[in-house]
């Protein structure tokens, strides 16, 4: 998450916190309807892999972030491009 916000994450850490998550909590994690994201509710209780609260609760915020905000997330992650370099060797 640190590498994402500092803007040098990657889409693969986007994916390792969704994974993350899911190993704690597996299934749809609970949220509010959102139909401007076509969402729908998915009711309390959710899922869980651990016998504590404290896993699940701590990803609760994570979970609703790039859910709700994948956009704002991907919009701050490397995009890793190819810079075409001309015969001498200088970036176009």
């Amino acid at each position: 998450m640190s590498r994402v916000v500092d803007g040098k994450g990657t889409a693969a850490d986007l994916e390792q916190l969704i994974e993350v998550g899911t190993s704690i909590c597996p299934g749809d994690f609970p949220h509010a309807s959102n139909e401007k994201l076509g969402l729908a509710a998915v009711p309390f209780p959710y899922k869980m892999n651990t016998i504590c609260f404290v896993g699940p609760s701590a990803y609760a915020p994570v979970n609703s972030a790039l859910v709700l905000f994948r956009e704002e997330f991907e919009a701050r992650i490397v995009k890793r491009h190819t810079i075409p370099v001309t015969a001498v060797g200088a970036a176009l």
